[in-house]
Parts: C-alpha cells; sequence; structure tokens
C-alpha cells in the first residue's frame, strides 16, 4: 500500500474546525437580530427608569399634598373651634337666618337676653320673639322680599317672662349667585338700659319744657300786668323822686321780659336739627324783627348758604340788635365773605363806635355788656352746634366787625355746584 506524505487530519481538530464554521455561521446569521432586540431592551429600560423617576416624583408630591392637606385640616379644625368658641362667649347675640327669618343658628347670648334655651329658639321665627306690632312690620318686610329689617335697627322684642327688651339689630343679607336673599346673618345687643334712659329722659324733658312754657307765660303776663298798673300810677305821682324809681322799676321788668324771652329761645337750641339756609334770606328776616329804618346795609355774600341751627336768624337779630343799641351812631351794617384755605368767613360789620380792645374776648361771655348780657353769648351758642365760631376783630372807633368761620363742608354756593 502505497502512503501518503502528508500527516491525515486530527479527528478532534477537524471537529473543532467544524463547530468554529457552525459558530461563525450562527452568529453571522442571528447577529443583527440580537442587536436589535438589544438596543430594544436597553431603550425599554430606559424608559422605565424614566417612569421610575416619574412615579418617585409623583409619589413625592403626593406625600406633601397629604401633607399639606392635613395640615390644611388640621387649621380648619383649629379655626373653628376658635369661631365656635368666638360665637358661644360672644357679648352680642348672634343669629343665622334663613330669608322668611327662620332662626338656624342662635347662639348662647342672644338665647340668655330673651331667656330661652338655644334648642327652643332654633327653627322658629326671629318674629316669635318680638313685640307684636314689631312682629307685623318685619312680616310685612319679609313678604316684600327682604329680610325685614334695615341695616342697623332698634327693635323691641318680648322676653321668656313677658317684660319688654329693647335690642339693637345689625341684618347683613345674604345673597346667592343670581342676587336672591339666601339668608341673613344678624349681631344683636341689648340697649334696653339704654332705651329706658332715652325713653325717661324725653319725659322728663316733655314735662319740663310744658313747665317753662306755664311758668314763662304766667310771668310774661304778670309782668305785663305789673307794667300796666305802674303806668297808671305813674300819671298819678308828682314826685319826682318817685318817677324815677318808676323808671328804675320798668328797666328791672323789661330785664326780666329779655330774660324770658332769652331762656325760651335757649331751650329751643339743638331742638331742630341743623339745616341748609340761605344767608341773604335769614339777613332779611332777622331785621325784619328790628327798627332798620335809618339804617342802611351792603349785602355782598352771592347765594351763599350755611348749615346752621334753625335758630340762625334769631342769632343774626341779636347781633343787629347790638348794633342799634351800642352803635351809638352807626348807620351802616355790611354782610360779606372771605375764603380762607378749607374753610370760609361770615363777616358783619357797622360803622358805629366799635368795641374796645379790652372787651373783645368779653362780649361774648354770659352776664356781660350793658343790658341783659346775653345777646351776643346767646349768638355763640347757636353757632357753635355746626362747629361754628365767632370774634370781633373791628378797630375801636371805626366800627363793629364780628367774624363767623365756617367750617368745611357747612357752606355752599348752589351757582357753582354742577349740574345734571
Amino acid at each position: 500500500m502505497k502512503q501518503h506524505s502528508e500527516k491525515a487530519p486530527d479527528w478532534e481538530e477537524q471537529r473543532d474546525r467544524i463547530i468554529g464554521l457552525g459558530e461563525t455561521s450562527i452568529r453571522k446569521s442571528y447577529y443583527p437580530e440580537l442587536q436589535q432586540r438589544i438596543t430594544e431592551l436597553e431603550k425599554k429600560n430606559r424608559e422605565l427608569a424614566i417612569a421610575y423617576e416619574d412615579q418617585t416624583a409623583v409619589s413625592e408630591e403626593l406625600r406633601q399634598q397629604c401633607y399639606e392637606t392635613a395640615k390644611t385640616e388640621q387649621q380648619l379644625r383649629e379655626s373653628e373651634e376658635k369661631y365656635r368658641r368666638f360665637v358661644e362667649t360672644a357679648n352680642e347675640g348672634i343669629l343665622s337666618m334663613t330669608p322668611t327669618s327662620d332662626i338656624i343658628f342662635a347662639n348662647q347670648r342672644i338665647a340668655d337676653i330673651l331667656g330661652y334655651a338655644i334648642e327652643e329658639m332654633q327653627g322658629r321665627n326671629i318674629t316669635d320673639f318680638m313685640d307684636p306690632l314689631e312682629s307685623q312690620e318685619i312680616a310685612s318686610g319679609i313678604k316684600g322680599g327682604r329680610t325685614g329689617f334695615h341695616d342697623i335697627d332698634e327693635r323691641k322684642f318680648i322676653h321668656k317672662d313677658g317684660s319688654e327688651r329693647w335690642l339693637q339689630v345689625s341684618v347683613t343679607a345674604i345673597s346667592g349667585p343670581t342676587g336672591d336673599i339666601t339668608g341673613s346673618f344678624v349681631m344683636i345687643t341689648d340697649i334696653t338700659e339704654r332705651k329706658e334712659a332715652e325713653i325717661a329722659l324725653q319725659q322728663a324733658r316733655n314735662k319740663l319744657k310744658l313747665l317753662n312754657a306755664i311758668t314763662f307765660q304766667d310771668i310774661h303776663t304778670a309782668v305785663f300786668s305789673i307794667s300796666a298798673y305802674q303806668h297808671l300810677i305813674r300819671d298819678m305821682v308828682a314826685d319826682e323822686a318817685a318817677k324815677t324809681y318808676f323808671e328804675r322799676e320798668e328797666s328791672l321788668l323789661k330785664k326780666i321780659v329779655d330774660t324770658l324771652d332769652f331762656a325760651k329761645n335757649y331751650q329751643q337750641m339743638g331742638i331742630r336739627p341743623p339745616c341748609w339756609q340761605n344767608v341773604h334770606q335769614v339777613f332779611l328776616l332777622a331785621i325784619s324783627h328790628l327798627d332798620f329804618s335809618h339804617m342802611a346795609h351792603s349785602i355782598r355774600i352771592d347765594d351763599l348758604e350755611i348749615f346752621a341751627d334753625p335758630l340762625l336768624e334769631k342769632a343774626l337779630e341779636n347781633i343787629f340788635h347790638n348794633v342799634i343799641e351800642h352803635g351809638e351812631h352807626a348807620t351802616e351794617v355790611t354782610l360779606g365773605y372771605e375764603e380762607r384755605g378749607d374753610h370760609l368767613i361770615l363777616i358783619v360789620g357797622d360803622n358805629g363806635v366799635g368795641i374796645p380792645p379790652e372787651e373783645k374776648n368779653m362780649i361774648f361771655d354770659r352776664g356781660y355788656g350793658k343790658g341783659t348780657g346775653l345777646g351776643l353769648f346767646f349768638v355763640r351758642e347757636v353757632l357753635s352746634i355746626t362747629r361754628m365760631t365767632i370774634k370781633e376783630t373791628g378797630m375801636s372807633g371805626q366800627g363793629a366787625r364780628f367774624e363767623i368761620a365756617v367750617p368745611r363742608g357747612a357752606y355752599q354756593f348752589p351757582s357753582r355746584m354742577p349740574t345734571g
């Protein structure tokens, strides 16, 4: 047999070579697919990582929200507790009512004021606890679609024991989205003692006013009768010394009459509310009560109006009476004004003898002067009701000059007001 020169391949080497060729073939066949699969898995892994991070963030946010919610709920509970204590211990009565004034809630204070238990008040209408006349008015208002109360009212209620209670009622209507009244919140203060004191004071004033009117009339009648008798007796007396005494008595009687007139006017001061008054008209009315036939007057006040007590006319009358009585050679009076900053000065002057410097600060005091000493004192009192002041600024020997300071808001010129 012929022998080959080359060595025969080892069987193991052949096997390894065949396996290697297979692996290479398999690798070449499946590598792209494996690579794509790996890429997809890596992408999903990144997405899962991002999703996990998002989930972690959301979980943290949810935990924070839960914490904030718990904190808010705690604060609300504390707030509710605080306001509950406030409502229960408030010195004012507190009610919550339906649009028809049925009581939804009542605190302990209002229950104590009216002598009921809270449970006895809730569910009932507020008119059940009021004076019958008051409750009719409230019920009428409710039918008209209102709460029946004004914003702040003073109303008479009836205590459980039948006694009267005066309560100040402050009502705040609660409106819905469409503007309809859905209920009301009510604050109530017991003003019984104050109201009873006011009623008692008014009754005392009425009695005093009646007494004064009767007294004034009786004294006036008596003085008039005495004056008449004096006049008759004086004509019967020839002695000059006696006539002098009669003259002094007449002077005293006149002073009594003047004092009575002052007291009567002073009593009326502040009784009627202040009002807007045209100064020119008031001036004309004031001098109509005096003998101004020999007195010229110069008026430069446009259509000035001032807010003053209705006795302003009497006050100006007293000023001009003072000119006639004490101005000696005065023949003219003037009335004008100046605007100074935020206030106005009403100026009343004359061309008489004027006021000595040492008397300027005393002429408005009660009792000072040559007559009763009440005229200019009365003027100051009337003006002070609406915060006006008066002073004398004239030059002695050149006439008197009264300056009345009128504060801002207490004077106006209708012609300057915008129209339309």
